[in-house]
């Protein structure tokens, strides 16, 4: 990933929001509002949504902060390394190279074909077959290079977007024809606690979740970091907008106290809204919204891959791109190995492999907490940076951090009360080892 002229960029800004919105429209808005809705109130499930969406956008706003004064073409292994040392960097870069990303790239697989079995029977017991081949058959689409990936993602993410809008619409009109007999229902707890309310902004934030990958993209933006508020901006107002029509929808329809009770909330929206047609709606896209987070997670985690390699001077064979097309063909081999090594071990021990991938949240937040930090360090270090400033202070950079590290107790202390904390560790540990043999550290890139 050496800089040089001959990378040219070639990612639009439809093309960056579509990756970054296919990221985190995923499984999460399946679950997440009915465990929301057995929390609070209902008339705070709005506000639970919108506040989720102002954290995730303060977030963004540090990102970008980071991007235009502190700009690194590595996203935030270079904002780490910068602030903390290319070995507290290289241990993320390394957790997310090797679990973090093909973990989920091989989750997702995995559940995308325990969808389709059921409705396939000759396919029932072909489950790690399926994933297996659809991670190959993903890998060569990014092979073709970013304009394909791109262009690949953006059909699936308007099907899906325009499907949850669809069904969301449909459900207002089917119950405003019926009784109200949803809204007469009990509405969720009437003073939900402080706990319940901080859990229910866990479980909307988890579903906000993955815009920070967007500081990888920045390299390939045609214009570079001066773009980035405005991708995040649009994606983030996308994201909001489609999560809130969602639950206000199932909201009006089934009330807290039903929409508490659902197992698959949108499903049962849709058929009872579109009948059979529902099941094949909600099949499409949930489809549809696993390939794009898939694909969005291949395309930005061959370049994390390619971000912590290029840092040393033992691992630079895996930096390499390929012209115009900006594959990253042997950071994407590599990871495409890994996310088949985890589909074999999942297909021998599934309990296993969700426990490795699901435990491991903890380093994530982690590490996005201190990448928060990072900002303040770098903002203490170099005082007179140009560039855009996150405003009001070091007030909603701290805001950022304090959240991040919430989030990263609490996905530690679930990982402990089912007995995985061990996993979180074990994975920092091992990436603290492979740090000694891995070369010499190089200086990081400025961007472009």
């Amino acid at each position: 990933m050496p800089e040089s002229s001959e990378h040219r960029q070639r990612l639009s800004l439809v093309g960056a929001v579509v990756v970054v919105a296919g990221l985190v429209i995923g499984a999460g808005i399946f679950k997440t509002p009915a465990m929301i809705a057995g929390l609070v109130a209902q008339g705070q499930i709005v506000w639970i949504w919108v506040s989720a969406a102002a954290l995730s956008l303060i977030g963004a706003l540090c990102y970008v902060e980071l991007m235009s004064r502190f700009p690194s073409q590595r996203g935030e292994i270079g904002f780490l390394s910068n602030a903390f040392g290319p070995r507290m960097a290289f241990v993320y870069g390394w957790s997310k190279a090797t679990v973090i990303n093909p973990g989920a790239i091989a989750m997702l697989a995995f559940v995308l074909a325990d969808y389709w079995t059921p409705i396939l029977p000759a396919l029932s017991t072909q489950g790690p077959v399926i994933a297996f081949l659809l991670v190959l058959a993903l890998t060569l689409l990014n092979l073709r290079g970013l304009r394909s990936s791109t262009r690949f993602q953006f059909v699936l993410l308007t099907l899906e977007v325009a499907l949850l809008v669809a069904v969301s619409l449909a459900s207002f009109w089917f119950s405003a024809d019926q009784p109200a007999q949803a809204l007469a229902t009990a509405q969720g707890p009437v003073n939900a606690g402080l706990g319940a309310i901080g859990l229910a902004m866990i479980f909307a934030l988890l579903t906000f979740g993955g815009w920070n990958e967007a500081a990888y993209l920045v390299r390939d933006l045609r214009e570079g970091s001066r773009q980035m508020l405005l991708v995040l901006v649009i994606s983030l107002g996308l994201i909001a907008a489609v999560y809130l029509l969602v639950n206000l929808a199932l909201v009006q329809l089934f009330g807290a106290d039903q929409l508490s009770q659902k197992k698959a909330p949108i499903g049962d929206m849709a058929e009872l809204v579109l009948g059979k047609w529902g099941i094949v709606l909600v099949l499409t896209v949930v489809t549809a919204s696993i390939l794009t987070s898939i694909n969005a997670t291949m395309v930005v985690g061959a370049r994390a891959t390619a971000s912590v390699a290029v840092g040393w001077s033992r691992l630079n064979g895996l930096a390499g791109w390929r012209g115009e097309d900006l594959s990253y063909v042997p950071a994407l081999i590599f990871q495409t190995a890994i996310s088949l090594g985890l589909v074999l071990f999942a297909s021998l021990s599934k309990e296993a492999f969700s426990a490795l991938v699901e435990f491991t949240a903890p380093v994530y937040w982690g590490f996005l907490t201190l990448v928060g930090v990072s900002l303040l360090v770098l903002r203490r270090r170099h005082p007179n940076a140009s560039g855009f400033r996150v405003p009001l202070g070091p007030l909603l950079p701290v805001t950022f951090v304090v959240c991040s590290a919430y989030l990263t107790f609490s996905s530690l202390r679930y990982a402990d009360s089912q007995g995985q904390a061990w996993i979180a560790l074990v994975v920092l540990a091992v990436g603290i080892v492979a740090s000694r043999f891995v070369g010499h550290p190089k200086p990081d890139l400025p961007e472009a």
